[in-house]
């Protein structure tokens, strides 16, 4: 299952907080890449923080692997996860069916 995982900052989260935990973050996300979870990272341009894109059997393993993350464990972040699929739309549209 692809997972969209979006992070974004708790109330009252500060850079001075974040800051002394990011190289620890770093190194959960290397071993989730490297173990095939996260497909792809980004860094978000409008505000700081993360969009990844994950590879998960189901919603909670995607879950579980976020709730690994130093930043997630300090309650300074907390990710959204949105379950991806095809299209199917389309095949209405195109009256495939």
């Amino acid at each position: 299952m692809k997972i969209l995982a979006i992070d974004r900052f708790l109330e009252g989260t500060r850079l001075e907080k974040v800051q002394p935990h990011l190289k620890d973050e770093m190194k959960v996300s290397w071993k989730h890449y490297k173990e095939g979870y996260i497909r792809e990272w980004y860094f978000r341009q409008d505000i700081p923080g993360v969009v990844l894109i994950m590879e998960c059997e189901s919603l909670d393993e995607a879950r579980s692997l976020t709730d690994e993350f130093p930043l997630v464990k300090e309650g300074l972040i907390k990710f959204d996860l949105i379950p991806l699929g095809p299209f199917e739309p389309l095949e209405a549209l195109l009256n495939l069916k």
